[in-house]
This record gives C-alpha cells, structure tokens and sequence, in this order.
C-alpha cells in the first residue's frame, strides 16, 4: 500500500470511535544538548499522521541548553495536550529516560524519537498497521543514512540501510559473523515500535549492564523469548550518522559491553574471534 493508503486502513480500523481520544502511540525523547537540531524535530513530529493520537513525552537532562530547549519546546507545542516537556533534575541516562516513560504509558504500542532523526510522515501508520495485522511484537524499517543533516535531496554520502533485508527478525539476524570476527546488526535500529506490554515479560532497557547497546541486547532478549519482530522492507525515517553520537563517544567501554552481550547469547560464536564495532 501507499502511505496515505496505509493512514486509512488505520484510520478506519484502529482509530475508529469509541478509542477516539486514546493515544495508540507513545514515543519518548530523551534530551541532553543537541539545540541545533531541535526546530527539526518538532516539525517532524507534528508532521506525523498520527500525531494527534500519539503521546510524546521530552524528557530534559540538565544542560546549558536545558532552559531555552524548554521554553522552546513548551512554546512550540502551546497548542498540544499529548506532548509533555519534562524538565530533570539530574540525567537518568537515555535509556531510563525511555524506561521511565513506557513504565507511565496508557497506550498500546511505544517507540522513541531522537532528536536527531526524522520520521516518514507515514511511519507509524505502516508500523502499527503490520503490528496489528501479524501479531507482532515489534517493527521497524529500513532507513536512509546520511552523514549530511540536509538530507532533502541527494548526497554523495547518503546511503539507504536494511534495502531488501525485509523480513521477520530471528536472532541470528541481530549478528554478523565472519571466520574472524563477530559484530552487532540491530535491525530495530533508531526509531522501531514495539508493544508496550513486552516490557511486561522480558523487563525494560538495562543501561547500567550493556550501555548504549542497551536496545540490541533488549531486542536479543526479544528474540530468545520468542517474540515476533518485523523489518519492513520500505525506507520510512532518516537517520543522521554523527561521530558523536549517543553510541560512538566511548568505544572501550562499548566495546566491553558488547562482549558482555556476545558472551549472554552468542557465547559459542565467540572463540578467539574479534569484536567489531557497527
């Protein structure tokens, strides 16, 4: 189906009276700096099809930037009662942010939202609707990737990740593995959806144990209970690759933590085979 295909398919089954004022969605965005990209993330989030019934929750870690980014963000969304700006005291980390938000949430299925990455206008109606559909627990697509912020038109750097990689996740697929090394492929990647009652039986995101690897070892754990996730075979978000990114500041450390995931589920792949990092 086209995208605005998909929203009335959606629109005329999920979103039918009497859930009418229920959110089906919640995403949450943990914030720490990143100012520059911040107008961008709130058009894109208002430009979603399902955004009236998505709730939104902006968790605020202390920063310079904390102020202005919240007095911004409350401006901005004046008009919106499904979008909360939260400002906090002391940082949590990304994940518990995540955590703390789907631990409060109402609605069925939840994702999360970076500040900077951007969503199809269609994402979420694709998504939910394969999630309602196959009985899945989770779903995510293939992505454009690009080192570029202006990722409107081509550049000579943008790539397009998971193209013809379409298919239900197995845990295997979580990994790529060569005679020598071993390293992570999260399908799932930077902006999936997935049922918030998951949580319920494979518990939440563990930042403390495994770091910024903490969602591909979430999604391993998925998989090892038999839990049904999706890649959809269409590119519906972009995903800026930023060398400071969350996941890149520290690749000791995650280099550590990987190994500590390989050693959890993978420990037979591992022999004298070298990590390497994605």
């Amino acid at each position: 189906y086209a995208g605005d295909e998909v929203a009335a398919l959606v629109e005329s089954t999920l979103l039918a009276n009497p859930r009418v004022d229920e959110a089906i969605l919640t995403l949450a965005t943990a914030l720490y700096k990143g100012s520059r990209h911040m107008i961008a993330y709130a058009l894109n989030i208002r430009r979603m099809h399902l955004f009236e019934r998505t709730d939104v929750v902006i968790s605020i870690a202390p920063s310079p930037e904390s102020k202005s980014q919240e007095r911004y963000l409350k401006e901005h969304f004046s008009d919106a009662p499904n979008v909360s700006v939260v400002h906090l005291e002391t940082d949590p980390g990304l994940y518990e942010c995540w955590n703390n938000t789907i631990r409060r949430t109402k609605s069925k299925y939840v994702g999360n939202a970076n500040i900077d990455e951007r969503r199809g206008r269609y994402h979420s109606d694709y998504l939910i609707y394969l999630m309602e559909y196959q009985g899945l627990d989770g779903s995510a697509s293939a992505l454009v990737a690009d080192t570029s912020e202006s990722h409107s038109s081509y550049s000579a750097s943008q790539d397009i990740w998971f193209l013809g990689m379409g298919r239900e996740i197995t845990k295997t697929d979580l990994l790529v593995e060569d005679a020598t090394s071993v390293k992570s492929q999260n399908m799932m990647h930077c902006m999936p959806i997935w049922k918030a009652a998951l949580h319920e039986e494979i518990a939440y995101f563990d930042e403390d144990q495994f770091g910024t690897s903490a969602d591909w070892e979430l999604w391993l754990r998925a998989t090892h209970a038999d839990k049904k996730l999706y890649l959809i075979d269409i590119p519906l978000g972009f995903y800026l690759i930023d060398i400071a990114s969350h996941n890149r500041r520290d690749p000791e450390t995650r280099m550590l933590k990987e190994r500590k995931i390989l050693e959890k589920y993978f420990f037979k792949k591992l022999d004298s085979r070298s990590i390497i990092l994605s």
